[in-house]
């Protein structure tokens, strides 16, 4: 957008604004796309679930985060004789695979154009992510904040190339 001056005229000047309906167009799509995250999404579910594959591969240990509380002998050795895997909340892999794959049946992703929902919809989930009586609290979902930090600039890269694209 520019100022220009066209010409004198008596005592005064004429400017003339060019390019304004360029900039009211790129400030109408920017508008509209902060009203909308819809498209930034699913690029935050998927680094979402990259982040929880990090999350489980460390037991818990991950950006800054501590590790979970060990698996008791007696656990281990029950999850042993089922045929269960020994890593921490890993028995059968529903829950860790709920998490971490987006194409997982219980992969908890609900968009709505300013809202996004991700996790598990694994039904004991809570109990290990909470805690119980039996069961030591281990949380399950893990944002670091180099994560956060990449999830605020997918959504402002998306709403200024409204400005960038020229539309």
């Amino acid at each position: 957008m520019a100022i220009t001056m066209q010409s004198r005229t008596g005592v005064g000047v004429f400017f003339q604004v060019e390019g304004w309906e360029k900039m009211v167009r790129s400030v109408l799509e920017a508008k509209k796309r902060a009203g909308d995250m819809g498209p930034i999404w699913e690029l935050v579910a998927t680094d979402f679930a990259a982040e929880e594959t990090q999350v489980f591969a460390h037991g818990g240990a991950w950006g800054g985060y501590t590790a979970w509380a060990p698996v008791q002998e007696k656990v281990a050795k029950a999850k042993a004789r089922q045929g269960f895997q020994s890593a921490v909340l890993v028995g059968s892999g529903r829950l860790k695979n709920s998490l971490t794959q987006r194409g997982h049946p219980e992969f908890r992703y609900e968009p709505t154009p300013l809202t996004l929902k991700l996790g598990t919809r694994v039904p004991y989930a809570s109990s290990h992510d909470e805690g119980t009586t039996h069961l030591p609290q281990r949380s399950l979902i893990r944002i670091t904040p180099q994560a956060q930090s990449r999830w605020a600039s997918l959504m402002t890269q998306y709403i200024t190339e409204a400005f960038e694209s020229g539309r």
